[in-house]
């Protein structure tokens, strides 16, 4: 009867009077949906005011979250604002939110929000007072608070700030206009209202507007613009005097939010000034702006110092933000106060012990302190080194660190009794409340090996990502489905692909679960966990909807598995709803779903909901250092089509644009090219290459950048590239200023991308050619493994300190060679840790590639406990070489790794090499696959024949051994007697292992050719060439290096194959040369588009010697026709400048033309390159351009005019003879000498000014230059007849 009644008068009375004494004793029954949904507008309104500012919740049964269901029920029936009717003077009141929602709100989800009223109904609420104070509430979500302004500016958007207070004026959706329109004075008060309510919160395009509007910057400015001083342009912070900057340095360091680029400024503008940083108390004082400060300087000051500024909290926590370099060399100063060990781990604060060189962290005085090592945070590298010392102590392993515990090998608990390793293993399982013990495949392995007699039931007692390796035959049946649950929760990508563990372990858990068809219940998702990350789009498309919230924990999907989501998605069956009820909340409750979305589904998104989506979407990314290339395609499939146009139409792209989060959103490749002006891209270079991930807006980037600094770009700018470096070809490069070991630190940022190897080489060696910098222990770090694209000759300058004070390098991509050459200088550096073999193992694995056999034997006695990735790191010439009783020394307890990984190449060749009954030994069950198939023959008493016509291995000997006799061959087909050598672990054995003669060689080659050609893989492509065919290759034919033959060659084959018949064959017939090869290598190099075989993003493929690697000895061969057909010319720009290649065409059997367009492209790509790369007759060259000529100064004209008189003699080349003399200021008889030829370029000025004296004493060698022209001729004649020489002595002299 109350809430029926539809008068408030009426209502009045029920409440405050009637009903008084009795609405205390409201239920939940009473308060429900069905209870209330048929009330009054009027009942409804009092009712929600009762209950949210008069009625006492005393009951666990039934609180505010309760009444505000019936709230959302009440609310959401029928369409639009229910109980708004604007001519009902009743139901017109604009204080909708306020009257039917009230103090409830704070339970408002946005959801809610969109579907209690329609936008165009909901114009009259956003102003309203009533409302603006209701939401006024920092207990609302923060996206319904966002949602609020953004309505109430869209509808109004000229309403005022100030008519805003408490946190509505801290939403990050107020649109910068709003900000654009207030005067200075304005701005300040708004600064003083944000700094009361918005402590903490960030908003960098607010503060980029408002900084923006202020024209003096003073101490006092500083104060009241608080975080919001990181939105100052860096033009604006270059004009605030030095004296203003030192004098806010408190308020300024507080500021958390600098980009590096304005840290850079602040600090270099106080330093230029006379500042000095020498101190602890001044390098405490600078607060976050430490992120600023040069290595150089910081190296300076004493360590005693920087021991005392460590002990500072506040000071680490921001060191923490700064460049790793910056925190590199803060701990190497500390190390260096006292470098005992026990001393450093002391004085190293806790969150930078990461920065201690591995190799340092061997306790040979005693046993650690564990609770101080417990705190610090540290490396696997690191924690391997000391675990094993530590666990020989007396502790609790269950309260070891994560950290800590991510040191665990077979090598470090070796001396550890069993029960003890259980305990460590049980310390990595999963645990709420702290982070994931990381650990990697040969980690997890080696748990399992070690207590693999000894597992229980519990799974949940082992980490996750162990379970990956438990066999079906360690899980009891009863328990499986238990196994497969906790199993659930592993990172199913830590297990390297081949043991295609995802589709074992779902086979396996198919059969336990009773899974049928390609559905799985929710039950089934339950139990599987991640595990679904391995599935195939079909059970994404045919599963129970909620296996979207399994994909949420996937590292990475596939395009298929995204394709199957998106078909999920939009059918509407899942709990995301129809497509037509989506809306920023459903991208938001998707997690990180929307990273792989495509088009298909953004489409069904407006613009203006995918932008506000982005802003805190692809902040939290990038937070998480998402990868590139995920962050470049999220932007491709996110960004609206625009319609073509030749003129900026998005908006120009200024700071306040820059700072928006969501940028470039709203900009495809034509407008932020046209958008995007030199000066806003130098004043926001920072903060534009932080964002931009495509490469095709990167390139736009640097193709202004050299715009912009024709003459190069400082170091400055360069530092500030991040991953827009990576795009950069040679040209950008060789103009960049590269001298300090902060720029070489910025480029080589492993989250910024990988880098080609010619372009690491390049940017090394920039760095290399600066008086006094070298490959220190720093840079090795800084480089990383980087270190493989350098020359051997530069790896040499390595030295033995350099090696033990870095970081372990990781040399997987390097050269043969150069591991060698890492190897002998690592073998150096740690010949220390030889008397301990643990902790020798744990420095020199990274370097064992490159080890001799001598070496690997010799741990092989030494109980190191090899992991599996290290032993297939080894030289595989190494590896073919080692015994059955080596391997078993080497693995220890690793050695039933073996057999997991037997289907490895590395492991298979080794294997095949063994006999079965050395094989047998190691008891893990390694099956040699070698056989000895022959021919069928007919059954004697002496040869047992199989069923399949096959002799048995037992009983026959080995084809094309001397045993077989060669006539016997020659009744068998060529055909069938290659089908015997078809198995390649059968064949590799053979070749290893049997002598054969030179006749059956010839035979046999033909039969494994094809095999060895078709290896892809560097080790496996040497050895091939370098063990397997050593002594088969001499009877290569015209026939089998024939196009046909060879077409279908691997790139790693081709190569190999080109060096090998270029510099180790021996020609002896007629009919067969190295014109065959060449017209191989032409077919070979011609098919497809672009240079085939050059890959820049396959470490395999990626090398810019391409004319030496593909082509080789045999260029003298190529015409300008070949050469033109073999590249594209952009693909090509990386091949120019390469040494090996440059070295290749110096080669006068070359044709000239040939090597004229060589050089022509090479100065076309870098017209600054340097003539002293070039040498032998590429400096002959006619196509050189003349600028680079001018470019020499005297002393260096002189030096190239030597080398063009060594190789160049008799070339004419009047435009470089004109140029290279006009180089020269003074004319002297040693002058005319080294000109030679080249004196006809001198002008008729030069001529003229040479004294008389000169002339004559220099007549034998002018009298032998043959491009005098008539009027230099004459010139000279005169000058000398002038100063009175005799004609008929000049005759004798002078042509």
């Amino acid at each position: 009867m109350a809430l029926s009644s539809n008068v408030t008068s009426e209502v009045n009375l029920w409440f405050d009077v009637l009903l008084k004494n009795y609405l205390r004793f409201l239920t939940r029954n009473l308060m429900s949906p069905i209870e209330v949904q048929s009330a009054s507008c009027q009942a409804f309104q009092k009712l929600v005011f009762y209950m949210g500012n008069n009625f006492t919740y005393n009951s666990k049964e039934f609180g505010p979250e309760d009444v505000y269901n019936t709230i959302r029920s009440y609310l959401s029936t029928g369409s639009g604002a229910r109980c708004y009717n604007p001519s009902d003077p009743e139901l017109n009141s604009t204080s909708w939110f306020f009257n039917y929602i009230g103090s409830f709100v704070k339970f408002i989800t946005l959801n809610d929000l969109t579907s209690f009223i329609s936008t165009s109904q909901a114009e009259v609420f956003w102003e309203d007072q009533a409302n603006l104070e209701l939401f006024n509430n920092s207990t609302i979500a923060v996206d319904v608070r966002n949602y609020y302004i953004t309505q109430l500016f869209t509808v109004n958007p000229s309403f005022s700030l100030f008519k805003l207070s408490g946190v509505l004026l801290c939403s990050t959706d107020i649109p910068s206009a709003v900000y654009m329109s207030l005067n200075e004075a304005n701005t300040m008060a708004i600064l003083d209202m944000r700094n009361e309510f918005c402590n903490g919160i960030e908003d960098p395009q607010a503060f980029a507007v408002l900084a923006s509007n202020i024209k003096t910057i003073t101490e006092e400015i500083f104060v009241t613009l608080g975080g919001a001083a990181s939105g100052l342009s860096n033009t604006q912070i270059t004009s605030v005097p030095p004296t203003v900057l030192i004098s806010s340095l408190s308020t300024l360091g507080s500021v958390t939010t600098w980009g590096q680029d304005k840290a850079n400024i602040i600090i270099q503008s106080i330093t230029s000034s006379g500042y000095q940083i020498n101190s602890a108390a001044v390098l405490e004082s600078l607060g976050t702006l430490v992120v600023g400060v040069p290595s150089a300087l910081l190296e300076k000051i004493p360590a005693s110092e920087l021991l005392h500024a460590s002990r500072n909290p506040a000071f680490v926590s921001s060191m923490l933000q700064a460049p790793e370099l910056l925190q590199e060399t803060f701990v190497t100063k500390i190390i260096s106060v006292d470098t005992r060990l026990t001393e450093v781990v002391q004085n190293v604060p806790d969150a930078l012990a990461t920065k201690i060189p591995p190799s340092q962290l061997v306790f040979s005085e005693g046993s650690p302190n564990i609770s101080v090592i417990n705190k610090k945070s540290w490396t696997k590298d690191q924690a391997t080194m000391f675990l094993g010392t530590l666990v020989e102590s007396d502790f609790d392993t269950e309260q070891l660190s994560t950290s800590v515990l991510q040191g665990f090998t077979c090598t470090s608990v070796q001396k550890v009794p069993k029960t003890k390793i259980k305990q460590l293993i049980h310390a990595c399982r999963p645990r709420t409340g702290r982070s994931k013990v990381e650990l990697t495949e040969p980690q997890l392995t080696c748990m399992y090996n070690l207590i693999e007699e000894d597992l229980d039931q519990n799974f949940i007692d082992y980490p996750s990502d162990m379970l990956l390796y438990f066999r079906i035959q360690d899980v009891q049946e009863s328990n499986c489905r238990s196994y497969f649950s906790a199993l659930g929760a592993a990172d199913f990508s830590v297990a390297s692909s081949l043991l295609n563990k995802g589709q074992q372990l779902f086979s396996e858990a198919r059969t336990c679960l009773g899974i049928n068809g390609l559905s799985l219940s929710r039950d089934h998702l339950d139990v599987l966990g991640n595990m679904v990350c391995t599935l195939n789009s079909s059970y994404i498309q045919n599963s129970d909807p909620s296996i979207l919230e399994n994909l949420k924990a996937c590292t990475d999907l596939s395009e298929n598995q995204v394709a199957a989501m998106e078909t999920l998605l939009l059918s509407g069956e899942t709990q995301y709803g129809t497509v037509a009820t989506w809306n920023q909340q459903t991208l938001e409750d998707l997690g990180i779903l929307p990273l792989y979305f495509t088009i298909n589904i953004w489409s069904t998104f407006t613009t203006t909901i995918r932008m506000q989506f982005l802003k805190g979407f692809v902040a939290k990314l990038r937070k998480e250092n998402t990868q590139k290339t995920k962050l470049e395609n999220l932007f491709k499939q996110i960004s609206p089509a625009t319609p073509p146009a030749e003129v900026c139409t998005a908006g120009s792209i200024t700071q306040v644009t820059v700072s928006d989060p969501a940028f470039p959103f709203g900009y495809d490749l034509t407008q932020f090219d046209l958008c995007l002006d030199i000066p806003a891209l130098k004043e926001n270079l920072f903060t534009i290459c932080s964002k931009v991930d495509d490469n095709d807006f990167q390139k736009i980037i640097l193709k202004k950048l050299n715009k912009a600094y024709p003459s190069g770009v400082s170091e400055q700018q360069v530092q500030l590239l991040g991953s827009v470096s990576r795009v950069a070809t040679h040209s950008d490069i060789s103009n960049w200023n590269i001298t300090t070991i902060d720029t070489l630190a910025a480029l080589m940022k492993t989250e910024d991308g990988t880098w080609e190897t010619a372009q690491s080489k390049e940017i090394i060696t920039k760095y290399l050619q600066t008086s006094g910098n070298s490959l220190g222990s720093t840079e090795l770090n800084i480089i990383g493994s980087n270190v493989c694209s350098l020359d051997l000759s530069t790896l040499t300058t390595i030295t033995a300190n350099s090696i033990s004070d870095a970081n372990f390098l990781n040399v997987a991509t390097c050269s043969a060679e150069q591991k060698r050459i890492l190897y002998d200088i690592s073998s150096t550096s740690f010949s220390s840790y030889r008397a301990h073999s643990t902790d020798f193992y744990n420095v020199i694995k990274s370097y064992l590639g490159g080890a001799p056999l001598s070496d690997i034997v010799a741990l092989s006695t030494q109980n190191i406990s090899m992991d599996i990735n290290i032993f297939r790191s080894l030289d595989i010439n190494v590896i073919t070489t080692l015994t059955v009783t080596n391997v078993q020394g080497l693995m220890g307890d690793q050695l039933q790794d073996l057999k997991l990984f037997e289907n490895d190449t590395v492991i298979q060749t080794w294997v095949n090499m063994q006999t079965q009954s050395e094989l047998d030994t190691l008891g893990v069950g390694l099956i040699n696959s070698r056989t000895y198939p022959t021919t069928a023959q007919p059954a004697t008493d002496n040869t047992a024949t199989s069923a399949s016509g096959t002799a048995s291995p037992d009983s026959t000997t080995s084809p094309g051994t001397d045993s077989t006799p060669a006539s016997t061959m020659s009744d068998v087909t060529i055909s069938a007697f290659c089908a015997m050598y078809s198995n390649y672990s059968y064949t590799v054995a053979f070749l290893q292992t049997e002598v054969v003669s030179d006749e059956m060689k010839k035979m046999i080659l033909p039969c494994v050719w094809k095999m060895a050609l078709s290896s892809n893989v560097t080790s496996e492509v040497n050895l091939w060439f370098d063990v397997l065919l050593k002594n088969y290759l001499r009877f290569l034919t015209r026939n089998l290096i024939s196009p046909i033959e060879v077409q279908s060659a691997s790139c790693q084959a081709f190569q190999k194959l080109v060096f090998y018949m270029g510099n180790n064959f021996t020609y002896n017939s007629t009919e067969f040369g190295p014109e065959d090869v060449y017209n191989t290598i032409r077919s070979y190099l011609s098919t497809g588009s672009g240079a085939r075989c050059y890959n820049p993003s396959d470490p395999e493929l990626n090398s810019t010697s391409w004319f030496f690697n593909y082509i080789g000895s045999f260029v003298k061969f190529i015409t300008l026709n070949d050469l033109t057909s073999f590249i594209s010319t952009s693909q090509a720009e990386v091949f120019w400048e390469d040494q090996a290649n440059l070295e290749l065409f110096n080669n006068s059997t070359i044709a000239v033309d040939v090597r004229n367009y060589y050089i022509t492209q090479l100065f076309t790509v870098n017209p600054s390159f340097s003539l002293f790369k070039l040498s032998g007759v590429l400096l002959c060259s006619t196509d050189i351009p003349s600028a680079v000529y001018m470019s020499l100064n005297e002393a260096n004209t002189m030096a190239i005019l030597d080398m063009r008189n060594e190789f160049c003699n008799g070339i004419e080349d009047p435009q470089a003879f004109a140029v290279l003399a006009s180089n020269i200021k003074t004319i002297t008889e040693e002058i005319f000498v080294t000109l030679g030829g080249a004196a006809s370029g001198l002008s008729n000025t030069q001529i003229t000014s040479v004294p008389p004296t000169v002339l004559i004493s220099s007549l034998s060698t002018l009298g032998s230059v043959t491009t005098w022209g008539q009027d230099q001729a004459n010139i000279i004649i005169q000058s000398i007849t002038s100063s009175g020489y005799q004609v008929e002595a000049v005759k004798q002299g002078l042509t």
